[in-house]
């Protein structure tokens, strides 16, 4: 599975990043480049993951919508970067 998230273009779900991070005796922030604490890149992982849950449960339009809103945003800070 190491190799497959390693050489496939896809995002790892994050319980697959937990799963690997126990296996290999790491903190889930081994795979991240960042500089804070580990245990402040936690609490920040389990905080989204709730706020996924919740959108999880929303309407479609609704997920769709939130989707939209977070690529525009995305999308305007590499403008940002790259201008």
């Amino acid at each position: 599975m190491i190799n497959h998230y390693e050489n496939i273009p896809v995002s790892v779900p994050f319980n697959k990043i937990k799963i690997i991070a126990d296996c290999l005796n790491v903190k889930v922030s081994a795979f991240f480049n960042d500089n804070g604490s580990s245990s402040d890149i936690e609490e920040i992982y389990i905080r989204w993951l709730k706020k996924i849950k919740r959108i999880k449960n929303l309407a479609e339009s609704d997920r769709k919508e939130i989707n939209r809103h977070i690529n525009t945003i995305l999308e305007k800070n590499n403008l940002k970067k790259s201008g």
